[in-house]
């Protein structure tokens, strides 16, 4: 598996630490996993791997690490685009990181030209991909552009998903946290689903959306009783 040396303690770490809930969902029980910001898909052959039927499909706007996802999956039947979630404008890598896993793409053309990717609503992205919307499990990792899963078009999508699980990020090219704050309160999204977020840091978030139905029928089950 290719996976460079200063990004396997944190990709390590999250196999660990399952922020994505992969381990505690019961095999098979949700049909469609949709992996925005997949970097080398270590999430989603984590994945498929404990839930063989499930359609994983991964997104990853990066061409280098896409590249590298693609033989990573390589007949694993975990189908792959090279997106960007965003507002349909081309994205461009606002600036070189440390690590690949924090590029960050946005739709300011000063930025790079060499690295960039057409973005696309989640809306759009469900129907590229061709996931069910009504039995989706959504996973967001994407450098900030997580904001844009709250466009208009999207909304019956959010309504919809079983889980929605995502980092949020606060930086100098997306704005304060308060922001993605803000969005997850204005769209209602309590009124169908129980939200629970925690603050790792000043700029970094964790948030678990479960559908309220489908968190009963797990907690029926003694699964996700921390999710209240």
């Amino acid at each position: 598996m290719i996976i460079p040396g200063r990004c396997r303690n944190i990709l390590f770490r999250e196999l660990k630490e399952d922020p994505y809930l992969i381990k505690r969902i019961p095999c098979n029980d949700i049909k469609n996993f949709l992996d925005i910001g997949a970097a080398y898909g270590i999430t989603s052959i984590q994945a498929k791997l404990n839930h063989t039927d499930m359609k994983v499909v991964a997104i990853e706007p990066d061409i280098r690490s896409y590249n590298d996802l693609r033989q990573n999956v390589d007949n694993l039947y975990i189908y792959t685009y090279n997106l960007a979630l965003g507002n349909g404008e081309e994205f461009y890598l606002a600036k070189e990181r440390k690590t690949p896993l924090c590029n960050r793409f946005v739709p300011k053309t000063d930025t790079s030209a060499t690295f960039k990717s057409k973005s696309y609503t989640l809306s759009q992205l469900v129907d590229i991909t061709k996931v069910d919307k009504n039995n989706l499990w959504i996973k967001v990792d994407t450098e900030g552009a997580e904001r844009y899963l709250f466009d208009a078009s999207s909304r019956d999508i959010l309504e919809s998903a079983k889980i929605i699980v995502m980092e949020g990020h606060g930086n100098d090219d997306v704005g304060p946290l308060d922001d993605l704050i803000k969005l997850l309160n204005d769209n209602n999204l309590d009124k169908t689903h129980v939200t629970v977020t925690m603050r790792t840091s000043s700029s970094l978030m964790n948030i678990k959306i479960v559908r309220k139905d489908y968190l009963n029928f797990l907690h029926s089950k003694g699964i996700l009783n921390e999710i209240q």
